[in-house]
């Protein structure tokens, strides 16, 4: 919710979402102790107060966090950053609730509040029922790419992507479940037996994207486009630095799971977004979650 280098400013992305349009998933930066959320709640409190109802009728919801459970798992230690527990995340969680109730008279009060993390996560991590609990959703991670202790060659994304998703509907119960970052390389190293590459990467798209989750399921792929102007590596973005698609974004002719095919969109309908857009990333003032080389194996 941060604008860069101020305390606790909204991002001025937010009005780039007004001006065109844009629903936002907003990201409040959970794992750095409870002064930063602080200003975290600060920022969301005066954005709401400052656009108002044409802000709050683009917000789809509030993740509190954003893999902060995996950071502090045995697996996500290996990041060397730092994470939060279910009783922080929970208490982050109230928190929010009150000032989506309270800012600007109760505008917000109807949005959505959840939890983003991975996939293994939600089926393991321990006490993170008290997380589903106390969401209204549940945001799911999932990167084949970097399941590089399984057999993830591109041929069995789809295979990963549904243990994924089978597992944290599990853990989720009735809540819904969003998939809040999946999407597999166009350029990058070996993982595995991933091997990044454009036709692979239209592959997991059209599989997974346009074959399950585009019009079903709320989904922020990652990602639109790289940040910064020499991109960055692995690469995910399904737009290059010039603006042009990485690969054939449309869904047409795509058998859909039940059996109907995809619409002649890339979106089959659904809110195609990066899942690190600027406004997200920005406004979490969150550091990439992309594992170091040391820790392929997310999951």
């Amino acid at each position: 919710m941060i604008a860069p280098d101020t305390l606790n400013t909204p991002t001025p992305a937010i009005q780039d979402a007004l001006d065109t349009n844009t629903t936002l998933l907003l990201g409040l930066w959970a794992s750095a102790g409870g002064d930063t959320f602080g200003n975290e709640l600060a920022a969301l409190r005066s954005a709401i107060e400052t656009y108002k109802q044409p802000f709050v009728d683009l917000v789809v919801g509030v993740s509190v966090g954003s893999e902060d459970l995996y950071r502090i798992s045995e697996r996500g230690k290996k990041d060397m950053k730092p994470g939060a527990d279910t009783d922080t995340i929970v208490g982050y969680i109230s928190r929010a609730r009150a000032v989506l109730t309270e800012a600007g008279g109760g505008l917000a009060k109807g949005v959505g509040v959840g939890h983003a993390d991975t996939w293994g996560v939600w089926r393991d991590a321990p006490d993170v029922e008290k997380v589903v609990e106390a969401v209204d959703w549940v945001g799911m991670n999932t990167f084949p790419y970097w399941q590089a202790g399984d057999e993830n060659a591109p041929a069995n994304g789809r295979s990963l992507f549904d243990e994924a998703y089978s597992a944290t509907k599990k853990a989720a119960g009735k809540k819904e479940v969003w998939v809040t970052e999946t999407g597999f390389p166009v350029t990058g190293n070996r993982s595995g037996q991933a091997v990044p590459g454009r036709e692979a990467a239209e592959s997991y798209w059209k599989d997974v994207g346009c074959g399950v989750l585009f019009g079903r399921v709320s989904t922020w792929w990652y990602t639109l486009q790289d940040e910064g102007s020499t991109g960055q590596e692995p690469s995910f973005g399904v737009l290059g630095r010039s603006g042009k698609e990485a690969f054939e974004l449309r869904c047409e002719g795509v058998r859909r799971e039940g059996g109907d095919e995809g619409a002649d969109e890339a979106s089959g309908g659904s809110s195609v977004e990066a899942s690190r857009p600027a406004v997200t990333a920005s406004a979490a003032k969150t550091p990439s979650s992309r594992p170091t080389a040391n820790a392929a194996a997310r999951w």
